[in-house]
């Protein structure tokens, strides 16, 4: 029997370091393959995380897994001396408030934590006879400058957290694994699945050398995707046909790593007994977000909290270095000499920056809107073929901020799932996928969505607190709503209705610039569903209209994708320019009839109230974010020629109607091509923000007055009319 893992990092490395046990293998021998698409090892957060253990900081369904896996690091430790190998070291963890110049305090340093963290939401619930300490009592650590209006609050049990540096300990099982005969493919990639003749199960992997691009045929009776944020492009590569959803997003954060006059090793042993500090706060207004901080073993402290998902995430784990931009790297900077620089004798004044720095870096996570990771043996049938992977398709992802927390019973519990052992604990309802946590109030919010065609926070935030205030018998107004509500209801609502090829997706509106969501249908073609509602003779005007916008409307030159009023009611008609597509523009009586003007007019309206069609003040019509969401397959398959990658040449631009934004792969409307881009490569608006560091204000300014090279220079390129 043979394993292969997609994925090199701490994930994929527990469950190799498990399913590699002597004890397990025993029972069954089988190979064990890792295959990872960086050239270097944990060059992303599975060596560059901060490294914080939590064993009751989580919400129920996590919480089985947060024990079992914090009990396996302090037992790894005890037996391999983990406090020497991986600076494995037991602390505490406390929460910074800080009254800002505007006397407004910021909120607990743990609230971050309250959709995963069952501790953090007890702790909000202390007394303060308990929970808040005087200055004499103070729980924080000398190294932490003292902040006007500043209050901690110790937030942790005694031996419930701890701290390792990440990336020694992947070192770490990486040596037992190949110790024990596990074997590494780095840089290689996953390019495809073959069948057996004889069976039609898949029982091979075509493993490629992205260095030396030499493929070879790798046994695989079980398939592990733990690939973290690059979980959905490697499980696409290997099962292209499957119209699966893989829930996972890359949350980007920068981090710095430094020592300070005020920790050094005399003070982390003689001071604080070996142990470790966490310190968490809530945006700062002197920093200006929120900031998490770690002393680790060896006198290093780590800050990081500069997170978000604005920025693509590269190819490999090591191009991430490359996206790190100054602005934010500063910010971070400025925010460790804020909170630890040395203080002057006149409080008022700013502390002055004497830290050293270590390492500076932005690594990607995989992230889950429900908070709740993929921990699982995935259905046969997601691979989208017939043909199934003999002993099963695996996924463990998503595990956000607590991965390295997390590791080590997520490797465990994945070992005994692939060996056919009974799991340590029970991680079921964790997973997409079983529908669990759904209820009449995720109907109530359902029954909202198909209520409207469209809904952004601020038109869900007053549906979600009138369902709140119901469900939980109290009044919730709408501004107690926040995002992370919406995206929790959306991600378990997605899990209920995803056997009925429904789903609710977002995208960004390109002029209004704020974030739509839409109940689609994930699987069928969008135009057959109108059948129901439109006569052939409507859906082929339909059809019309879409001609109309992404072929003649869309040239080199004007690439409008939108259609005037007044040409949308002449397309009632049908004539030799209107019917490219004459053949598809058919009823079961024939070719498709002409419809009167103002059949036409009533059938804009209709397609407008419905939420398909958009129209702006100047009286063009453009399709909605909805529209481009349910309609982007069908709309590439149609516009869109095929790709021969035998003829593919990155220098001659591709002949393309429908356009993807380089950044997110959404369909353009409205667009900006930052001068580092080649002609043809377009950004959309909202995502060009992210861009700007490729350039950097000098060279973004100068290159908008270069209107003589156009490649040099952003252009905003009005596709649709506003």
């Amino acid at each position: 029997m043979s394993t292969v893992i997609v994925g090199g990092g701490i994930i994929g490395v527990s469950i190799a370091y498990f399913l590699s046990d002597p004890d397990i293998q025993s029972n069954q021998q089988r190979e064990i393959h890792i295959v990872d698409s960086s050239p270097e090892l944990f060059a992303c957060a599975s060596g560059k995380a901060a490294g914080f253990l939590a064993r009751d900081w989580f919400s129920p369904e996590l919480q089985p897994l947060g024990a079992l896996s914090f009990d396996l690091h302090r037992q790894l430790a005890a037996q391999h001396s983990g406090g020497e190998r991986w600076g494995y070291m037991q602390g505490s963890a406390v929460s910074l408030q800080v009254v800002g110049r505007d006397g407004k305090k910021t909120a607990r340093g743990d609230d971050w934590l309250r959709r995963g963290a069952s501790r953090a939401e007890a702790a909000i619930k202390d007394t303060d006879k308990d929970s808040l300490v005087t200055e004499s009592q103070d729980p924080s650590p000398a190294w932490l400058t003292k902040q006007n209006g500043g209050t901690v609050e110790k937030i942790s049990n005694d031996s419930c957290v701890a701290q390792i540096d990440p990336l020694r300990l992947c070192q770490f099982m990486t040596a037992k694994c190949i110790e024990r005969g596990v074997r590494i493919h780095n840089p290689a990639r996953v390019v495809s699945a073959l069948n057996d003749a004889a069976s039609g199960v898949i029982s091979e992997v075509v493993i490629e050398d992205t260095k030396s691009h030499i493929r070879s045929n790798v046994p695989c009776t079980n398939l592990v995707f733990a690939a973290g944020p690059w979980t959905p492009r490697a499980f696409g590569s290997v099962f292209p046909l499957s119209k699966a959803h893989i829930p996972v997003l890359a949350l980007s954060g920068y981090s710095l790593v430094f020592r300070s006059p005020r920790h050094t090793l005399h003070h982390e042993q003689e001071t604080y007994g070996g142990k470790s500090h966490a310190v968490f706060t809530t945006y700062p207004q002197s920093c200006g977000f929120s900031s998490e901080i770690f002393a680790r073993a060896n006198a290093e402290i780590y800050l990081a909290g500069l997170n978000g998902l604005d920025i693509p995430l590269p190819e490999v784990a090591t191009d991430a270095e490359a996206l790190m931009t100054k602005d934010k790297t500063e910010r971070v900077r400025e925010a460790a000499r804020v909170l630890m620089g040395r203080p002057q004798e006149n409080p008022e004044e700013a502390n002055i920056d004497d830290l050293e720095v270590l390492r500076e870096s932005l690594c990607f996570r995989p992230y889950i809107e429900s908070g709740l990771p993929i921990v699982a043996r995935l259905k046969d049938e997601i691979t989208g073929s017939a043909a199934r992977v003999s002993g099963g398709v695996f996924m463990a992802t998503g595990h956000g901020p607590w991965g390295i927390s997390l590791c080590l019973g997520t490797g465990k519990v994945m070992a005994e799932m692939i060996s056919g052992i009974e799991p340590s604990v029970d991680v079921t309802a964790d997973m997409p996928g079983d529908g669990s946590g759904y209820d009449d109030s995720h109907r109530a919010f359902l029954q909202a969505f198909m209520a409207r065609s469209t809904m952004t926070l601020e038109e869900a935030k007053p549906v979600l607190a009138a369902i709140f205030t119901v469900s939980e018998g109290r009044e919730i107004l709408p501004g107690d709503i926040t995002q992370t509500d919406l995206n929790t209801y959306i991600a378990a609502t997605n899990t209920a209705i995803s056997g009925f090829d429904l789903e609710i997706r977002s995208t960004v509106h390109q002029t209004q610039q704020s974030r739509v969501y839409a109940l689609i249908n994930s699987t069928s073609d969008p135009l057959m569903q109108l059948a129901t509602t439109y006569t052939a003779d409507e859906i082929a005007y339909v059809k019309r209209l879409l001609d109309a916008m992404f072929e003649s409307n869309n040239t080199s030159r004007c690439e409008a994708m939108v259609v005037s009023s007044i040409e949308a009611v002449r397309l009632a008609r049908v004539t030799a320019n209107n019917t490219r597509r004459q053949s598809e523009a058919t009823s079961q009586g024939g070719t498709a009839q002409p419809l009167s003007m103002k059949d036409a007019e009533d059938m804009l309206k209709r397609l407008v109230a419905e939420g398909w069609l958009e129209r702006s003040r100047q009286s063009y019509y453009s399709l909605t974010p909805r529209a481009l969401m349910e309609l982007r397959g069908w709309l590439v398959e149609t516009y869109n020629d095929e790709e021969d990658e035998d003829d593919y040449d990155r220098d001659t631009p591709r002949n393309d109607k429908i356009k993807m934004c380089f950044a997110c792969k959404e369909i353009i409307t409205v667009v900006r091509t930052p001068g580092i881009l080649s002609a043809w490569d377009k950004i959309i608006f909202s995502c060009s923000v992210t861009y700007d560091h490729f350039l950097g204000p000098t060279m973004l300014e100068s290159s908008m007055l270069r209107t003589s090279a156009p490649k040099l220079h952003p252009q905003l390129l009005p596709i649709a009319a506003g």
